[in-house]
């Protein structure tokens, strides 16, 4: 099978499970990332963090999962997260800061920063990234059509993890 080297650009948060009294690593960007660490990809993370203890409880679990993360910006701020508690079995989210520093503060991608991209078979990013008027720079600057025809061959991997949420093995006290 071909390797496949991905990276995950954008969000990073904790749900904090206020019922427990734990908070989770999670955020779709970062998730990807963790999930093809743990199918044995090469994985990076190009993210925005605050400089919080949340921020260094992900980067540490973000270096434990070996994903490399040299490209992430840190600014001053909160870090993501959300509220969360769960009724009968389902999560329910009960507030967020809505990525906190990550709404804030542009990508601003360098020259530098792109030439990096340009060396990965999957792009991934999402909804929760603030990243929506940067997605044409990226389309035109890293010819992403073949990373999606690459992303179909994926799926078969990403269909073992389906009931997967978030990457429980790691967590800390609120």
């Amino acid at each position: 099978m071909e390797q496949y080297k991905v990276i995950g650009i954008g969000d990073n948060v904790v749900d904090k499970y206020v019922h427990q009294g734990m908070m989770y690593p999670g955020g779709n960007a970062l998730n990807f990332c963790a999930y093809a660490r743990m199918c044995g990809m090469e994985a990076s993370y190009l993210g925005k963090f605050g400089n919080d203890h949340i921020a260094q409880y992900i980067q540490k679990v973000i270096d434990d999962l070996g994903i490399e993360r040299n490209h992430c910006r840190i600014f001053e701020g909160e870090n993501g997260y959300a509220r969360v508690t769960l009724e009968d079995g389902d999560r329910v989210f009960l507030g967020s800061n809505k990525g906190g520093i990550a709404k804030e503060k542009a990508w601003d991608f360098t020259e530098n920063d792109l030439n990096y991209i340009k060396n990965f078979s999957v792009i991934h990013t999402s909804l929760n990234s603030y990243i929506e008027q940067d997605l044409a720079t990226l389309k035109k600057r890293m010819c992403l059509s073949p990373m999606i025809s690459r992303y179909a061959g994926m799926m078969n991997i990403w269909n073992k993890y389906a009931g997967m949420r978030t990457f429980h093995s790691f967590h800390a006290v609120i």
